[in-house]
């Protein structure tokens, strides 16, 4: 049975946003352009030429000085590669890590999607209102779903009437001109020590700043993501009442697990999501290139590869066998089968797995698998996404003074876990949004900050801790689970290059692709079609899209 403490465990958990924990990322197509980070960690270049310039005018961008927060020990320690810190308590005196309020006494306005209910307006709100005096500004929010935001978005941009702070999500068309042409060229600001003047986003990972770094500049300050975007999460208790190996050494035992967690008269299943696994799993385990593979600057996408075939044929087989559950491609809800016991695992992204513990399902035991080689000899590298979930840029036309003004505050919203501003931030005053538990030595929310609590951590995020006192077994797993896999990791090595093929048409090219694999899956189509069917893809964009991201490629490697 899984450990819990005494706190108000559902009411910590279903803050959601709160304490860093909003890290969720989707289960994109690994063969597709998107959530992957670069390796490269000393500089970087993005957008279609790639030759960024450095303020003394040299040859690349120099991504921000990586200068990690030291103020807080914490109690399972990360790394730069992007294994989070753990923590079981919160530092109580929490200290400051900025030097007063960072603003000037003016208005900000920013602009942003948020995945929790918005909150009440500022004049009813003691949180903005408290959060409004730590700055020395009054903030004015254009919060909304994010649902919403990205029609909000597009008719801001076009109407050019932009609030000082944007949110932008990495996948916005024509990324690198846009902007270029709308926002504020953050170089001089931010380029090597520069950013020193700003600490607490000194502390946030190089290769999250990768991907902020466009036509020659940096145009945005990034909101942090785990590095390791999806996850498989196992029910630990199923698998133990089966007596069952949770831990396969290759393809045939996963297989054999698969098979042990099924029963159909049961209506249980190992898995649903067929898609999603095979992209996340699957084709780590047989070490499929993610999106593209780029060994002495030929580019091959992970479609055309023998390995991402075995892949697909070996889901088509784990489908046969009815390993997934039959509603699988109808829209069954892989969350909350998992959840009921209808299914055994799932692949998640973030910090999912918070959301299953807050729902405090009877004997649920939850853990997290890496995926084993297919024939054997260790664990597969998994997905290295990019580490960012969003960014957020500074309009342009503004003096030096009010540029530094936004980073000031920027600064400061991003205090790391443990601080004096990431106390309020998240936890907000005690005896009004949360009070003290000595004994475990955290804060518990209450109803008020749940209600209250104003999300800027999707404006700007610190390093993502792993934090999660109503449940330490589980996070002690995490932290474990994620200094595993992230260390063995491979990133798609498009991240941060631009092609105009697939930004404008390679939803239609892409999109069949796509069909035949699940088509493929439900033995609906042999996998002898498969070659046919990446021919086409090749002949009505894939080609194209392959030679501007060589292009690119070579240009940042010569820049």
């Amino acid at each position: 049975m899984m450990m819990q403490r005494d706190m108000g465990r559902r009411r910590f958990l279903q803050l959601g946003s709160g304490i860093g924990l909003s890290a969720v990322v989707g289960t994109g197509l690994v063969a597709c352009g998107g959530d992957s980070g670069s390796d490269d960690a000393g500089s970087a270049t993005g957008g279609p030429g790639g030759n960024g310039q450095t303020p003394d005018g040299g040859g690349r961008v120099v991504l921000p000085t990586y200068q990690r927060f030291d103020g807080i020990e914490p109690d399972l320690p990360g790394d730069e590669h992007g294994v989070p810190d753990a923590y079981f308590s919160y530092p109580r005196p929490a200290n400051p890590s900025t030097d007063g309020p960072p603003g000037s006494g003016g208005v900000v306005r920013a602009m942003f999607g948020i995945t929790t209910t918005v909150p009440p307006a500022m004049g009813r709100n003691a949180h903005w209102q408290g959060l409004n005096e730590r700055l020395g500004v009054e903030l004015q929010l254009n919060m909304m779903p994010m649902s919403d935001y990205p029609t909000t978005f597009q008719s801001s941009i076009a109407g050019g009437d932009l609030p000082d702070l944007v949110q932008v999500a990495p996948t916005t068309p024509r990324l690198p001109d846009m902007l270029e042409a709308t926002f504020t060229d953050l170089t001089e600001y931010l380029s090597g020590d520069a950013v020193l003047e700003y600490p607490n986003l000194a502390n946030l990972h190089p290769y999250a700043w990768e991907h902020c770094i466009y036509n020659n500049g940096i145009y945005a300050v990034p909101m942090l993501n785990l590095r390791a975007p999806n996850n498989m999460h196992v029910r630990q208790d199923i698998v133990d009442a089966k007596a069952l190996n949770g831990d396969p050494a290759d393809a045939e035992e996963f297989f054999e697990l698969c098979q042990g967690l099924t029963d159909d008269r049961a209506n249980t299943y190992a898995l649903a999501q067929p898609t999603a696994i095979l992209n996340n799993f699957i084709t780590r385990m047989f070490e499929a290139p993610v999106g593209w593979s780029a060994d002495g600057g030929a580019f091959v996408n992970a479609w055309e590869t023998e390995e991402f075939k075995a892949a697909l044929e070996y889901t088509a087989r784990l489908w046969e066998a009815g390993i997934f559950h039959p509603d699988s491609f109808a829209g069954a809800n892989h969350s909350q089968l998992f959840r009921s016991g209808g299914v055994a695992m799932m692949a998640e992204g973030g910090l999912h797995y918070r959301s299953v513990l807050a729902d405090e399902v009877p004997g649920l035991d939850l853990t997290f698998m890496a995926p084993p080689l297919a024939d054997g000899g260790g664990y597969a590298p998994v997905v290295h996404g990019t580490g960012v979930y969003r960014l957020t840029a500074i309009k342009q036309g503004l003096d030096e003074d009010r540029t530094r003004e936004l980073l000031r505050i920027l600064n400061w919203l991003a205090a790391p876990f443990g601080t004096e501003e990431y106390l309020y931030l998240n936890f907000g005053v005690e005896d009004e949004h949360h009070t003290w538990d000595d004994n475990q030595g955290v804060p518990d929310p209450t109803d008020k900050l749940g209600t209250e609590r104003t999300p800027v951590d999707l404006v700007v995020r610190p390093p993502v801790p792993v934090f999660d006192p109503a449940y330490p077994q589980v996070a002690e797993r995490f932290y474990h689970h994620q200094k595993q896999v992230v260390p063995n990791g491979i990133s798609n090595p498009t991240a941060g290059l631009y092609s105009e093929t697939e930004d404008r048409s390679g939803q239609a090219f892409n999109a069949p692709v796509s069909d035949a694999i699940n088509e493929i899956i439900q033995g609906r189509r042999p996998i002898t079609d498969w070659d046919q069917v990446i021919d086409t893809w090749r002949n009505s964009g894939g080609d194209d899209a392959r030679g501007e991201y060589e292009v690119a490629f070579e240009e940042r490697v010569n820049s």
